[in-house]
């Protein structure tokens, strides 16, 4: 597999991640994929990780997104570490927090 280097996300724009476009020609079949969760306060509340297939690389609307993972948390005060397998052309981040805060999420393909 090819290098490729980690994207941070900070959710600037709100609970839902930017699209995040991946090569997946590259890595054929054994891409492995990392997220780095970090956390600025204990946090209660859940993070999707969302993937898609469409092989368009922008503008991806709202149908084309699918939950791969739905992870969990309650007062969680340690940093996280998120991993899956898969081949995806696009993956994004949302949160929801009833208390505390995810601030930020480094990723990579």
């Amino acid at each position: 597999p090819l290098f490729t280097a980690s994207v941070t996300e900070d959710f600037d724009g709100g609970d839902t991640g930017d699209a995040i476009y991946l090569r997946p020609h590259i890595n054929r079949n054994d891409a492995v994929h990392t997220a780095q969760v970090y956390f600025s306060s204990a946090i209660t509340g859940t993070l999707e990780v969302q993937v898609s297939l469409n092989p368009q690389t922008q503008a991806l609307n709202q149908d084309d997104w699918t939950t791969l993972k739905t992870i969990n948390y309650t007062a969680q005060e340690d940093n996280d570490v998120v991993n899956w397998n898969g081949v995806y052309s696009a993956v994004r981040f949302v949160r929801s927090t009833t208390s505390g805060t995810l601030n930020q999420i480094l990723y990579r393909p």
